[in-house]
Order: C-alpha cells, then structure tokens, then sequence
C-alpha cells in the first residue's frame, strides 16, 4: 500500500503539493533553519533581485517549477523564474522536474536529434496530424542529394514522395538564387547555393506570371501535404539562416540565460539545479517561444502570406532566436521544456483539422461546414492586418485557405467571400485606426470588386454577428444582425487561378434603399426628402458615422466637388450589449455610389452606423434590387 509522505518543512512543505505560497520573511527563516528547498527557492528568486524586496511567492508544480515573485512595492508587479533539473539522480534530485537548458550558440546538427524525435512521435502518436504517407510531389522541389554539391531542381511528373516546405521572410536585399526562365534548365543540373542564402531553399520560386498564378493556386495541398513545414523565425531576411549565430552579449543571447543553483542534499550529496527568468508563465499559450526576456513578434509571424502557412501546416518546427519550437495539429513542443503544450492556431484551425477527420470518416456535417465559414471573418482579419511587399498578392496569399475551404465547405468564393455568408460578409469595415499609412484602393483594373475587402490595401474588421440571445452576453460585444439579401453573384477571374484577382464581377442585393446627398455648407450627409428631391429631411437625434473605405475619396467627410448619385442600403439591425438599439442608433448601413445608368449599377464606399431613424426615415423606403460591382 502507498504511503503518503510528510513533509517536513511547514513553509514550502518539501515541495509535495501542486502549489502552495509563502511570504519571503518565513521562506529566509525557513532557509535558515536549515530547510534545503526553501534555500533552493530563495537562491532561485534572488538571482533576479535581492530577497529584501521580494514580499510573497507562489509556486506552481507545472513540468518545472514555476516561481512567482511579488515585490513589497506593489506598483513594481512581480517575476517569474522557472527552476528545474537536468538530471534523475536521487530521491532529492528528482523532487524538482527536469527540463532542458537552451544554449544561444545551438548549431542546426545538434537541434535535428530533437527534431526527429519530435516528428517520429508525431507520426505514431497523432492520428489527426496524418500518417507518413507520401504525396504527390509539388511541381518545383529541391533535391538536397547527399552533400551541398548534390543539390539540384527537381520538376517532379506527379511521383509519390514525402517532402519539406519552408516558410520564410525574402526581406529588401536582393535575393542571393532565384530560378528564373533563363536558368530553369541549368538549376535541374546542380544549383549552387552562396553562402548569404542561408535560409533559401525555396522549391516553388516561379518563374512568369501566368506559373505564379497556377503555383499560389496550388498552396493549400503544398503546405498541408508537407510531411514538416521550417518556419525560419529568427530570421529578418533570406541570408538570416534558421538558426542565426548570435554572440553572447546579444540580446537574443541573453534570453536563455541560466543560473546554477547548488545546495547539500539529504546524504550530504551536492544537488543541482537551474534557474532562468521567464517574461510569461511557461504554460502560457502565449508564452512560446520561452524567453527571459519581452519579445516582439518574429519578423516573419508579420507578413500576409505566413497566415496560410501555418493554419495549413499540420508540422511546423519555429527556429526563433530564442529556441526551437514544433506545433503540430495535436500539440506544442519546445527546446527548453519536455511537457508538450496545447495546439495553437486559433478556432479556424481547430474546425479544419476537426473537419479533415470528419471527412476521413465519410462524416462531415452541415454544421461544421457552418462554423468554418463563419469564421472566415476573423481570417481576414487577421490576415488584412499582415504586411504584403506586394498589394497585387492580397487575393494569392490567402488562396491556399480560400481552396481548402470550398474542398470542405463546398461554398462558392468571390473575390475573398463566399456566396453562403455573403450578406454578414458585405458588411466589412476599413481599420483606420489600426493601420500603418492611410488606405488607399488597389490600383490595378481587374483585381476585386469594391464590395470585397480585397479591393483595398489596409486592415478591416467586423462588427461581430448576432448568433442568438445568448451570444452577445457570452461575448460581452456589441453586434449586427444583417436584414437585406444577396440574391445572385458571380465573379470571373483573370487568371487560372479561381481564387486570384478578377476581371468582372457583380453581387445583385435586395433590400430598402434610400438617396442621400452631402451638404457642403454644413459638412454633413442627409436623406433627401421624398416629396421635394434635392431637399433634405429634418436633421436626425444623432449624427450617422460614416466609415468609408477609402478616406482619401472623401476629403473634409464629403464626396468631391460635382460628384452625385449617393445612396445608402439598409443592411443590418445593431445590437448594444444583446439588446436592441433605439431606432436612431440600429441602422446599419452600406454607402453606395450611383456609377453606371443604363444599366443602373453601384459600388461600394463604406459602412454606415446609426445611419438615420429607422421609424422616422427608413419605415418608407420600399425595398429594391440593386446591383453592386
């Protein structure tokens, strides 16, 4: 029968329990008094700062120790140190839970045995993660050989083979190998690889337009049928290399720094231990990769094409300055740590990964269907709020998810939407708080319709969608419930790819419809009243708030001089914290220019809230089908 054991000590209780606090005076007596792992705690905490200062710390037995330290002066907050082992040994070794120091001078070679061990236990452990199963290769790979000198282009004929895929940042300097047109033929023979390439290894570079086109189509089956996909984080650019040397007094260096921690075991042994500062709770989902230190975000988690890179990815090992990190669709790993933590990749990654299994199964539902599409939104959202070298990529860099989403979802996609959500959709907003210049349109002819957030090159948002009663209350967000209807839609694209730039589109809606004009000697906008056009209505409660998509087309809040045919289609009921607004606050509404007669046709400038009394202005207006392009 088991025992439980007693601790000895009454302030840190031998370290048995999951978590306990203590005050600092009682931990120095303790330490004093001759109780070894209360000295192993303050040695821990004043390594950081002196004991003195220190007022109480919490301990939490999660893979490591994990120490939380409160300063006596409460606006100064607190620390976290992490303390572990590195070794089995003793009965008191192993009171506190190994993990792995990280060195800042880790070579690639060393970090690959970890790596496989990582990827071997995916693929026996992880159904959802997918077998080693070997694919259809992509239409470009580079066959590393045996040696440097072996390295060459492959362009595969369809073969089964399992491959690698790389997510990468090119950076502004020139790019060291590029396969081009003139040299496709050459880099099959051998292609050599400068020493500044450190990190390129770039299989699909293309090489004209219209193979550009058909390769972004490809993205969603390259990324997600990659056996590992490397994600070179600690890389600013293409010469950074995965792993970048770092010298010691760097600060990226300093991240990992450790503190030995030694102290007399039971039978007179040395015990030893580490200690390391922590900017987050290891367990944190947000704390990867593990750092002393704040960090920014990776140069390379900023730019737009890495959204669909790591949502498709079912492996990707992160080489962050700091350390390396594996996330799979089951878990997260990391160097310094031997507990795995939960997957990350947010509510869409969750869904398609639950899809994925479902259609294994032959079992895929109309309501998982649902919650994908539902959730595109927030891709966008995401995704518009990454930084693009290229605004013509807008549409390419996300279609490698617009392609697994209709193989899933069966939904039709135009220009960035998709037909089954098409009126909550419409109601997109330009983010001009969040964005870094002022929006502008994408000036090329045929890209996206101005109903497509696509059109512009900056952030957009969504005033979040009414579910059901109780939604709002879960979320605490106000939210919009649209009324209108998109009866028909269509788009053609310009190239190949089904899910690029388009050259003729339009989305044909139902619903109240109601002209305004802007008055110039008072800056503001009003309905033009019904029985005297050109005449405007009584000046509302509440003045409408107009979020154009492009401010810049609207200088002072106004259209230019000599432009008209202004118009406003009711769109949605807004909810305030689950209830509805007053009937001068609960229209939402799209802005509309008038662009073409014969036939009468629109497009889209913006989004209007509280856009004028719903009893007093709109209860009139009959409703109408208009065409938006």
């Amino acid at each position: 029968m088991a025992t439980t054991q007693t601790p000895k000590c009454p302030v840190c209780q031998d370290l048995l329990p999951p978590h306990f606090a203590l005050s600092a005076a009682e931990l120095v007596d303790s330490a004093l008094g001759g109780c070894k792992w209360c000295l192993v705690i303050q040695r821990a905490v004043e390594w950081h700062r002196p004991i003195e200062e220190v007022n109480s710390i919490g301990v939490v037995r999660d893979g490591s120790l994990i120490l939380y330290a409160t300063f006596k002066e409460e606006s100064e907050g607190g620390f976290h140190v992490e303390l572990y082992s590195e070794a089995d040994g003793s009965a008191d070794q192993r009171r506190i839970p190994k993990a792995r120091t990280v060195s800042p001078q880790r070579s690639l070679e060393a970090s690959l045995s970890l790596i496989k061990r990582w990827l071997q236990d995916c693929k026996n452990k992880h159904p959802a993660c997918g077998r080693d199963e070997k694919i259809k290769l992509p239409t470009r790979v580079v066959d590393v050989g045996a040696s440097a000198e072996d390295v060459r282009l492959h362009v595969s004929n369809e073969e089964d083979a399992a491959y690698v895929a790389l997510s990468h940042c090119w950076g502004t300097k020139p790019m060291p190998i590029r396969t081009l047109k003139d040299n496709l033929i050459e880099h099959q023979k051998s292609m050599t690889l400068p020493p500044e390439a450190k990190t390129f290894v770039d299989a699909a570079v293309v090489y004209d337009k219209d193979d550009w086109a058909k390769e972004a189509a490809k993205m969603s089956q390259i990324y997600q049928n990659a056996t590992l996909t490397l994600s070179a984080d600690g890389a600013e650019d293409v010469t950074g290399g995965l792993l970048p040397t770092e010298p010691p007094e760097s600060t990226s260096a300093q991240a990992q720094i450790v503190q030995r921690v030694e102290v007399q075991g039971s039978d007179d042994a040395s015990l030893i231990f580490y200690a390391r500062l922590r900017a987050l709770p290891p367990s944190s989902p947000h704390s990867f990769p593990h750092s002393s230190l704040s960090r920014a975000p990776s140069k390379l988690s900023t730019r737009g094409w890495v959204v669909q890179e790591r949502i498709l990815s079912p492996r990707m090992v992160h080489f962050y300055r700091e350390e390396i990190v594996w996330s799979c669709y089951s878990q997260q790993r990391c160097e310094c740590r031997l507990l795995p933590g939960a997957p990350r990749g947010g509510t869409f990654r969750h869904l398609l990964v639950e899809a994925k299994s479902a259609e294994k199964a032959n079992s895929l539902t109309l309501g998982t269907s649902t919650e994908l599409l539902f959730e595109w939104p927030s891709i966008v959202t995401e995704f518009t709020s990454k930084d693009l070298t290229y605004q013509d990529n807008r549409l390419p860099a996300i279609s490698g998810l617009a392609g697994l989403m209709m193989q899933q979802t069966k939904a039709n996609y135009l220009a960035g939407l998709w037909s089954f959500d098409m009126e909550y959709s419409l109601l997109w907003m330009s983010d001009h708080k969040s964005a870094k210049e002022p929006i502008q349109r994408i000036k090329i002819e045929a890209y996206a319709p101005s109903w497509s957030w696509a059109s512009t090159d900056g952030p957009v948002k969504f005033i979040p969608r009414h579910l059901d009663q109780f939604s709002s209350r879960r979320s605490g967000d106000d939210e919009i419930d649209p009324i209108f209807r998109c009866v028909r839609a269509g788009t053609v694209p310009v190239t190949s790819n089904k899910f690029g730039p388009v050259k003729y589109s339009f989305v044909t809606v139902v619903g109240q419809f109601l002209p305004i004009f802007y008055d110039r000697s008072r800056k503001v906008w009003r309905p033009e009243d019904p029985d005297e056009p050109g005449m405007a209505l009584a000046d509302p409660r509440l003045e409408p708030k107009f979020v154009f998509d492009v401010a810049s087309e609207f200088p002072d809040g106004g259209p230019p001089e000599g432009t008209a045919g202004y118009a406003l289609l009711r769109a949605a009921r807004y909810l305030w914290k689950g209830q509805w607004s007053t009937p001068s606050t609960e229209v939402v509404a799209i802005l509309l220019a008038l662009v073409s007669v014969d036939p009468i046709a629109f497009k889209r400038k913006g989004v209007v809230l509280h856009a004028f009394d719903a009893e007093k202005v709109w209860k009139n207006c009959s409703e109408q089908s208009l065409v938006l392009c």
